[in-house]
């Protein structure tokens, strides 16, 4: 028989599990790229620029690929899942609410890809960072 958590063990566990989220988002292994309602671009709580001026994007999104591929890459030893195959290093999600039109998601995705960024995960959210 499973013992119920009491108030205090699952207070705990439900910290823990944030920690690990807070963590997650903010490792050099995760790469999103939020566009607010706003059309303004987030890379973490980091405003980088708005869909109509990407250049801030461009530079620091390369900057955030570089940081991650290191991470990945240490010792010289890949530690991407599956060896040699670098593209589970560039793997880019972007989240934008179902407002934005389709054009201003492609400028996002266009950008991404010319600093290669591949494969590109798209999500609809409305949360601001």
């Amino acid at each position: 028989m499973i013992k119920p958590l009491d108030y205090k063990e699952a207070a705990a566990e439900h910290m823990q599990k944030q920690d690990v989220q807070k963590r997650a988002a903010e490792s050099a292994l995760n790469i999103t790229v939020l566009v607010d309602e706003s059309h303004r671009l987030f890379l973490g709580n980091e405003q980088v620029g708005t869909v109509d001026d990407v250049s801030q994007f461009r530079e620091k999104l390369t900057q955030a690929l570089e940081r991650r591929k290191q991470a990945l890459n240490v010792d010289g030893r890949d530690r991407v899942p599956g060896g040699e195959d670098e593209a589970g290093q560039k793997v880019v999600n972007v989240c934008a609410p179902p407002s934005l039109k389709y054009g201003e998601i492609v400028k996002v995705v266009e950008v991404i890809k010319a600093v290669g960024g591949e494969p590109i995960g798209l999500q609809n959210c409305s949360a601001a960072p």
